[in-house]
């Protein structure tokens, strides 16, 4: 049923609940509403399931609210002190005045729920409050459900109970015994309120500001604390006034953004979103901070944002016969901006200037080859002017070398003068061993034989001059830079970039509009092939592979080489002299087919082949005989090298190159990227030859 007491200057010497019934409101499954008013009650016991005062077993909403009194209450088995019985439903407290003494029964608050209770809300506002919870039950709150605990003033001391099972650890005084979801707000009225809790089961916050009345000097802000309470736990919470102090938050053109309220010694924080400035169009604003430095408060305090600026980077459109651009499009002062200048066809770089956006007047004039400058700290605008490249050359066009290397051709027209010249030269830039490289090829012949020049070759009436540029395999996927020099005039001609693998692909994509393109097509698919396991073996560009997009999964297998594949090749030795002894044979695949020979001897020994250059190297009594640019096409042919002694024959050692595949295949090594660029070079050695006999 439903129950409604009002109690108002009574006295109740004791009152005991029967049988799932609180002492003072509802029994089993009831419904009350509790006031007492300047009462005293000496001793109210609930039954079992049931409050001291407040709800019994299973009861419905129980409000109760004390304003004045002397009250002594205890929960029976299950049930609050002051509030609900075992699984009650809603229970609402409000304590704002009195002197009230209560405890809980077993697993049950002493202000709040019984065991298991539901929506628990607890307002203490005054008087002075000493609870006790029972075994596994809060001082003010609950067992183990959430509970809502709002202490706003008056004194306040709460002990949870025992914990069952372990009697020398105690629960939460003040929140949810087990800790679980309660929300508790802390708060004061009146200097003489205090708060004690042996610890607290839920999130905190405390509203406003406390010290620690047996140590002064330890404060405790108000805000939200959490779960993390061990710095509240057992100790006495007495108001703290805090001093408070106006922050002024300005932009840098003086406009106030915001003020806030801020307690003393707390640094303030203008929040997350930070102040903009807008630039326009010339100009980008980003924000730096606030001047001067945020510091913790100790009187009012004015900040003014400060931003970082960037001023813009304005290509004139007035540019023509090629183009200029920047890496950014704003920068800041001292800021180094790098400009891309791409010629058009026939023209070179005249000069560029850097003006001042508003005024034209130049800043710098750019000679550098990086193409570089110094940001000033206002917008500038870009101007350059191209010019007829006086140099007289263009390109023609670009063809795969397929004399038994790798590179690539560059067919250039060169006017007379530049075809005459006995100095001009093309000069190729390519990474080498992970450095900058360079290659020189002359335009015509040069008193030095071994120099290299360009080839002539006439196509249809109309001769051009053919600059080679030879590559690595690990470099098929490099760029290639060339630029023709004339150097008695100071001269330079565009720069042009190319790669192996960007002509390997406009050959397989047009192989059936040229018969020699398709004649072509197994010894360059061969070549990327090889090239894509030297780069994984070198580690070189291996996340660009030759081979990638332009080869099939099967045209990359290489697995079904072996050594029986390659055969056991020549290898002889007919030494004469004593004293002479032959070591071993390595076969270099870095840059280009290099066959080495070593030999030890006390005596000096020079080499030499019939067929190729040997160079001799000495380190000791060790005495290597080095094949350099041995051709794929003829990388499955015998070597023979002659052994001299003062230019007598000491003997010969004939070898194949392709011994030195065989015995790696043949068990020689573990290293599978070696395997694998072995079986590559085989087969891209096999397709040479093919093509070279067709």
């Amino acid at each position: 049923g439903t129950a409604e007491c009002t109690l108002t200057n009574g006295v109740i010497k004791e009152s005991t609940g029967g049988g799932n019934a609180a002492a003072i409101g509802s029994g089993r499954n009831g419904i009350c509403t509790v006031e007492i008013k300047a009462c005293i009650i000496e001793a109210a016991t609930g039954g079992t399931n049931g409050a001291g005062i407040g709800g019994g077993f299973e009861s419905g909403k129980t409000e109760i609210k004390i304003s004045d009194g002397n009250i002594t209450s205890t929960g029976g088995k299950y049930g609050a002190g002051i509030g609900g019985g075992f699984e009650s439903g809603k229970t609402e407290i409000k304590i704002s005045d009195g002197n009230i003494t209560s405890y809980g029964g077993k697993y049950g608050a002493a202000i709040g729920g019984g065991n298991s209770a539901n929506n628990i809300s607890v307002i203490i506002s005054g008087g002075r409050t000493e609870a006790h919870g029972g075994t596994n039950g809060a001082a003010i709150g609950s067992n183990n459900t959430p509970a809502e605990v709002n202490i706003q003033g008056g004194y306040v001391y709460a002990y949870g109970g025992n914990m069952e099972h372990y009697s020398s650890r105690t629960v939460a005084g003040i929140g949810s015994g087990s800790g679980i979801g309660s929300t508790i707000n802390l708060s004061w009225t009146n200097d003489d309120d205090s708060i004690n809790s042996n610890s607290y089961g839920g999130n905190v916050t405390l509203l406003k500001a406390f010290k620690n009345k047996n140590n002064t000097s330890e404060i405790f802000r108000r805000g939200n604390y959490g779960s993390d309470t061990v710095s509240l736990n057992g100790k006495t919470l007495v108001p703290h006034d805090i001093p408070t102090h106006t922050v002024t938050w300005k932009n840098d053109d003086g406009t106030v953004l915001k003020t806030d309220t801020v307690e003393e010694g707390l640094v303030p924080s203008y929040g997350e979103d930070n102040p903009t400035k807008d630039g326009g169009e010339l100009y980008k604003y980003k924000f730096s901070g606030w001047t001067p430095e945020v510091t913790a408060v100790t009187d009012d305090a004015v900040y003014t944002a400060a931003y970082s600026k960037k001023s813009k980077i304005v290509i004139d459109d007035g540019i023509t016969n090629g183009t200029v651009s920047s890496d950014k499009e704003f920068a800041a002062q001292g800021e180094t901006v790098t400009l891309t200048v791409t010629p058009g066809d026939g023209y070179r770089l005249k000069y560029i200037n850097i003006e001042k956006y508003d005024n034209s007047s130049v800043m710098y004039e750019i000679e550098d080859e990086a193409k570089t400058f110094i940001m000033p700290d206002n917008p500038v605008k870009v101007k350059a002017e191209f010019e007829p490249d006086d140099l007289g050359a263009k390109l023609a066009g670009y063809s795969l070398s397929l004399d038994g290397d790798i590179g690539v051709n560059f067919y250039m027209d060169l006017d007379s003068e530049i075809a005459n010249s006995s100095t001009a030269y093309m000069h190729f830039t390519i990474p080498k061993n992970g450095e900058p490289g360079e290659q020189i090829v002359y335009v015509n012949k040069q008193a030095d034989e071994t120099l290299p020049y360009a080839l002539q070759k006439t196509v249809k009436g109309k001769t051009y001059y053919v600059f080679k540029c030879n590559v690595a395999a690990k470099e098929v996927t490099s760029q290639i830079k060339a630029q023709l020099i004339e150097p008695e005039n100071c001269k330079q001609g565009k720069e042009y970039t190319y790669s192996v693998k960007d002509y390997a692909k406009y050959l397989l994509e047009h192989q059936d509009e040229d018969p020699k393109f398709k004649n072509a097509v197994p010894l360059v698919k061969t070549l990327l092939n090889y090239s894509s396991y030297a780069q994984v073996f070198f580690d070189k560009n291996s996340d660009n592979l030759a081979s990638d997009g332009l080869l099939t999964d099967e045209e990359k297998n290489v697995s079904h080489v072996t050594a029986e594949t390659i055969g056991d090749r020549t290898f002889t030795e007919h030494i004469t002299v004593d004293g002479i002894s032959f070591e071993s044979t390595s076969l270099s695949l870095k840059s280009e087919t290099t066959l080495s020979l070593l030999f030890i001897s006390d005596k000096p020994l020079s080499f030499v082949c019939d067929t190729n250059t040997v160079e001799t190297e000495q380190n000791g009594s060790y005495w290597v005989a080095r094949i350099r640019n041995i051709p794929s096409g003829k990388a499955q042919e015998d070597y023979t090298v002659t052994i001299k002694i003062d230019d007598q024959n000491a003997g010969t050692v004939t070898y194949n190159p392709m011994r030195y595949c065989y015995n790696v295949l043949n068990g020689g090594t573990n290293d599978q990227n070696l395997i694998n660029v072995v079986r590559a070079f085989y087969l891209y050695t096999q397709a040479a030859k093919d093509y070279f006999k067709a």
